[in-house]
């Protein structure tokens, strides 16, 4: 996957001095900038869909229901899912997993640079990322119409659309990515009515329909007069007269040239658990700047290397202890090397740590923590293991351990039995250091992972150990001052 280039287009650098600026001003006045629109011209037809109890009244044109003049629903998006909601998509079906948009652009399109202005403006002032798509099935096409400007509202899966106008700015291009990855119109908020007026006296006919009031929705406090999702004061009007005003009456403009804070606070609070973008580089980076391979097994993301950090994610070292003495004698976290040889074994076998390294959540990178007893168990069930067997102690199962263990005999010694790494974990056997007299074995024949929980009667936590003459999984439990490797799993 490619990540869009940050261009060096001057307007990035005006967007950047706006946003180091208080947005508690009124907008600019800027009456040329338009309402963005969607097949206005065309008659279509009401009609009504009621989704997670809120009953909105659309235009109808063909299988398109335009909601709101430029948010587009697609019967399929309403048969398939139902979960429109308030300002914000209030469900995790209709985000962008992990936070990742995928996009294409229509060949010839007139002005690209508008696109990846917005993307520029999106990728700088939020965690979600942008990327050029190659074979992902969900993904966003921007295409040049005639029709006007509008986006369909949130991931809807499979191919969407965002069309754009020739007339549509940089702004106009922001706006509609909102709606795509779920926003809604700041006027549809739930207590707008505190801070607002509707006037339908002045609407054209049918624009009443465009004004409806969302409720359980996903949204900020206050209401946002400078939000890039705001209509103009005089949006719809049929007399010159506005259709919004402030409760005192006066009157704004659209602002179609950044994300106020609001804006960025919304989408924080739509994405705040799902953002994941090194899932979707398939990598991950610890403080010390070693770079794992990251794997998706069932719906878990897991590491696919040992870790290897000599520090805490909040920069504090972790002791690095060689003695065996020392070693035996401890009772606080450490780490080592196997046989305290760095050059040699921590590329690919990694740092073995202690317990008391491990129950520090500092240890993994952010957003990665050491794997639950629970989590364990969930790997073994995906992999076929029953959950009975999941539950003893010793090896268990069949042939789940030969699908977690990397292949050949780079690093196993033969026969590494049944190894096919089906699910691409690339366990590797980096042996341990044993706890009674601080010495290491097992290189080549065993790899032994922590989990993170304590066994049922809260003395000592399970481990996991793939062997090279079998292709189960062993479940035991070892003494806190053993050396042991250490995966981490995205949380």
């Amino acid at each position: 996957m490619t990540r869009t280039p940050i261009h060096s287009f001057l307007i990035c650098t005006i967007l950047s001095l706006i946003l180091s600026c208080e947005k508690n001003n009124d907008p600019p006045l800027n009456q040329k900038i338009q309402n963005e629109e969607f097949l206005s011209s065309e008659p279509g037809e009401m009609a009504t869909i009621t989704i997670n109890g809120n009953d909105l009244t659309c235009k109808r044109v063909g299988d398109l229901y335009i909601f709101q003049q430029d948010m587009i629903i697609t019967a399929n998006q309403l048969n398939k899912t139902g979960n429109l909601k308030g300002v914000g998509l209030n469900t995790m079906d209709n985000y962008w997993e992990f936070g990742a948009v995928y996009y294409t652009i229509e060949e010839g399109f007139p002005d690209a640079d508008r696109i990846y202005q917005a993307i520029a403006h999106w990728e700088e002032y939020t965690e979600l990322g942008f990327f050029e798509r190659s074979n992902e099935p969900n993904y966003i096409e921007f295409v040049e119409s005639s029709d006007g400007t509008a986006a369909q509202v949130g991931m809807v899966g499979g191919k969407q659309y965002i069309w754009l106008a020739d007339w549509a700015t940089t702004g106009s291009v922001i706006h509609e990515v909102g709606h795509a990855i779920g926003l809604f119109h700041e006027h549809s908020k739930p207590n707008r009515d505190e801070h607002i007026l509707i006037h339908p006296e002045n609407m054209e006919p049918g624009m009443e329909i465009n004004f409806q009031l969302l409720d359980e929705a996903i949204y900020t406090e206050g209401f946002d007069f400078s939000s890039i999702m705001l209509y103009t004061s005089f949006g719809g009007s049929k007399n010159g007269e506005p259709t919004i005003t402030k409760l005192d009456g006066s009157v704004f403009y659209t602002q179609r040239d950044y994300l106020t804070q609001a804006d960025i606070e919304a989408v924080k609070k739509m994405y705040e658990d799902f953002v994941c973008l090194d899932c979707v580089r398939g990598q991950v980076t610890d403080i010390d700047l070693n770079t794992y391979h990251t794997v998706k097994i069932g719906d878990q993301w897991w590491m696919a290397e040992n870790l290897a950090t000599t520090r805490y994610t909040d920069g504090t070292e972790i002791p690095n202890v060689s003695s065996n003495w020392d070693w035996y004698d401890l009772s606080s976290e450490a780490y080592c090397w196997y046989e305290n040889d760095e050059e040699t074994y921590k590329d690919p076998f990694g740092a073995l740590y202690n317990y008391y390294t491990v129950e520090d959540d500092r240890l993994c990178p952010e957003g990665w923590q050491v794997p639950s007893e629970s989590e364990w168990q969930e790997l073994e069930l995906f992999l076929g293991m029953s959950s009975s067997e999941a539950s003893k102690s010793g090896r268990r199962g069949t042939i789940e351990g030969g699908k977690l263990k990397a292949e050949g005999f780079a690093h196993w010694y033969e026969p590494n039995t049944g190894a096919t790494n089906e699910s691409g974990f690339k366990g590797l056997p980096g042996g341990y250091r044993y706890y009674s007299d601080g010495d290491f074995y097992d290189l080549g024949s065993a790899g032994y992972w922590w989990a993170i929980e304590l066994a049922e009667d809260d003395l000592r936590p399970y481990t996991r150990e793939l062997g090279s003459t079998h292709s189960q999984i062993e479940r035991f439990r070892p003494y806190d001052a053993s050396g042991y490797s250490v995966r981490c799993i995205k949380y």
